[in-house]
């Protein structure tokens, strides 16, 4: 018996919206036993109740599952809900969710986890000091530094820096950063069956620098550091110039794409990827992954969420939790 785990997100966001309807439409066979962690009593919220499709029992531990029921941990709302925007306790609600889904699936209660939107703004409002799911998770795993990676069938990409600003970019990059990146996209590749990867390293600068005329983070570390991971074996290409080296991979050159900061990564891979791609936290002990986008306050409670996303989250989780997966 395997447990998928799943948190809520943001009650006032789509999360509860597209937890809902993912699970309707998911295919759990008979083997999978889902447990939902968040506050049970927005159930009740007349717009959630027609996407009910079954009764959920009290989660109490691994060893009381049944096969076929579905579970939920309720992680209690102290305030009356509210829709649309950030929320203090709404942020207080959702990190306590995840943070109880990480304690079980650190204690082996569940195999793997899949993770609803957050809003940063919400948990920010609430006292927590965590950036994201990402950082939260790494300090409840006891520290274990933690990297972003984003799949699609076509395109991957992990991410060096994620939540920083952009001017502090350079100033992060270091060779023990990029090396501890590398690592993980080579975990990264062997869990998704890859076994012989092609990494490509994006420049930071236009044209990867132009031979210096544009930057010269490049020359002084990029290019030594891609030299030296060779010289260990690694197969690693690049730098290249970032708006060339997603296409290169997306036609199949390269396995993956070492990205330096956040929308690098994220923004070819929401473009040609957006209703498929899953985000994925490498070097925690237990498969976490969680759907490309956010809370999406705009459209929350009004029918509009589309749960494609979660879906292939809950479908990856799956299938890396059994290396069930191919390129």
């Amino acid at each position: 018996m395997r447990i998928l785990g799943v948190t809520l997100g943001d009650p006032g966001g789509v999360g509860p919206e597209i937890v809902l309807k993912a699970l309707a439409g998911f295919d759990f066979g008979s083997d999978i036993v889902p447990v939902v962690f968040g506050p049970k009593s927005i159930l009740k919220h007349p717009f959630l109740v027609s996407f009910l499709k079954r009764e959920f029992l009290p989660w109490s531990g691994r060893k009381h599952v049944v096969a076929g029921e579905w579970y939920w941990m309720d992680i209690p709302l102290e305030a009356e809900l509210e829709i649309g925007k950030p929320n203090s306790d709404n942020g207080a609600v959702s990190c306590r969710s995840v943070e109880c889904a990480a304690i079980h699936a650190l204690l082996e209660e569940i195999d793997v986890l899949v993770t609803a939107p957050i809003s940063k703004t919400s948990w920010r409002m609430a006292g927590v000091l965590e950036s994201g799911h990402t950082t939260l998770l790494g300090r409840l795993a006891g520290d274990e530094i933690v990297s972003m990676a984003f799949y699609t069938p076509k395109l991957k990409t992990i991410l060096a820096t994620v939540h920083v600003p952009l001017m502090k970019v350079s100033s992060l990059l270091t060779e023990a950063l990029l090396t501890q990146t590398v690592d993980h996209a080579l975990l990264f590749c062997q869990t998704l069956g890859i076994l012989a990867p092609r990494l490509a390293l994006a420049g930071l600068n236009p044209h990867a620098g132009e031979g210096g005329l544009f930057g010269t983070e490049e020359a002084s570390l990029l290019i030594p550091f891609a030299e030296k991971m060779r010289e260990k074996g690694v197969d690693l290409s690049g730098p290249f110039p970032p708006d060339v080296v997603y296409r290169l991979a997306y036609d199949g050159r390269f396995d993956l794409v070492v990205s330096l900061y956040h929308d690098q990564g994220l923004i070819p891979i929401k473009l040609l990827a957006f209703e498929e791609a899953v985000n994925v936290t490498v070097g925690l002990p237990y498969v976490r992954t969680s759907p490309d986008h956010g809370t999406a306050f705009d459209i929350a409670y009004t029918g509009q969420a589309s749960a494609t996303s979660i879906v292939a989250a809950m479908q990856l989780a799956v299938r890396l939790g059994t290396n069930e997966i191919s390129r």
